[in-house]
């Protein structure tokens, strides 16, 4: 899971702002790793067939909120 994560940080960097691989860029992409890498912890804490759902929920209501929030401000910081 943390090698998802860390897949995931990479390609923001790339598409979003370089900035993101170095714990900066805008406060959006940096809000939503932070929110990932909460469920991530979750669920690798629990390690359960019950926490996987729960894993999967989580994940597709982050998706959900980076698309609004990407596609009604994007780069609301201009990257910073």
């Amino acid at each position: 899971m943390q090698h998802v994560w860390a897949q995931m940080s990479e390609k923001l960097s790339d598409v979003v702002d370089p900035a993101v691989k170095y714990g900066r860029g805008d406060s959006v992409t940096q809000e939503i790793l932070a929110r990932f890498s909460k469920i991530i912890a979750s669920f690798e804490d629990e390690e359960s067939v019950a926490s996987a759902a729960e894993l999967v929920d989580g994940l597709r209501q982050l998706l959900m909120y980076a698309i609004e929030k990407w596609t009604s401000n994007p780069k609301s910081e201009g990257g910073n």
